[in-house]
């Protein structure tokens, strides 16, 4: 089911050992990429990048399957799906949280950003996920 070179990125501040280790003993994964994190125990498949999100374009590859965006950071929610965006392969998934209690600015540009791309938004509750066509 999974790929043996499957890469993930997590935009995630204080993400934590407990997700991290999550991914890693349920998914073959080659690469768990966290973004503005701690370090971590994990070196051998954890890659934790201590620079902001939009600082680290060099340090995240070009192939990942799934990125999360954790929108109660205090990043620019536009910029970082616009970042992120085109280093997801086909099929690949981006999605994120605090869908429903975000600004209303976001919901729309979300909407108008599928709608525009012939993306199908999904979403459930306070999550929201994209797979890239």
């Amino acid at each position: 089911m999974c790929s043996s070179d499957l890469n993930i990125v997590l935009n995630a501040v204080g993400v934590g050992e407990n997700l991290s280790d999550l991914f890693i003993k349920n998914l073959a994964i080659n690469k768990l990429y966290l973004v503005d994190c701690e370090v971590s125990k994990n070196k051998d498949k954890v890659v934790c990048i201590e620079k902001t999100p939009l600082e680290c374009y060099e340090d995240v590859p070009c192939n990942i399957h799934f990125v999360y965006i954790n929108k109660k950071d205090n990043y620019d929610f536009k910029e970082l799906l616009l970042f992120y965006l085109p280093k997801v392969i086909r099929n690949g998934v981006i999605g994120g949280n605090h869908f429903s209690g975000s600004d209303m600015k976001d919901v729309t540009f979300l909407t108008e950003f599928c709608r525009r791309s012939q993306l199908k938004l999904n979403g459930e509750g306070d999550y929201w996920w994209i797979i890239k066509t």
